[in-house]
């Protein structure tokens, strides 16, 4: 039984910590999103970057601008070393007017 109880603690707090989004602001108007996968080292980097391509817009359309893409970068993760990762620069830009 104590077995089982610490597998499920350590469980909880392994996967846990990997499920995260941040948000930081690195320059004027200029933003990065991070997100590691909610399964940690399992998922497609891929997935996490078009998600964090939808909160930019989210983010942007919230100032009636919209987002351009400045950099991106993905890392497939690896059982026990490291989550499979997302990071998104962008900045918000008055949309372009037709």
């Amino acid at each position: 039984m104590k077995l089982k109880l610490l597998l499920l603690v350590f469980s909880l707090v392994f996967f846990g910590g990997c499920a995260s989004t941040q948000f930081s602001v690195v320059g004027k108007d200029e933003y990065r999103l991070f997100k590691m996968s909610d399964a940690c080292a399992v998922g497609s980097p891929s997935v996490l970057l078009d998600y964090l391509r939808g909160e930019s817009v989210k983010f942007c359309a919230g100032r009636k601008e919209s987002p351009v893409e400045i950099s991106s970068n993905t890392e497939m993760g690896i059982p026990i070393v490291r989550c499979t990762s997302a990071e998104l620069t962008f900045r918000c830009e008055p949309i372009a007017k037709e």
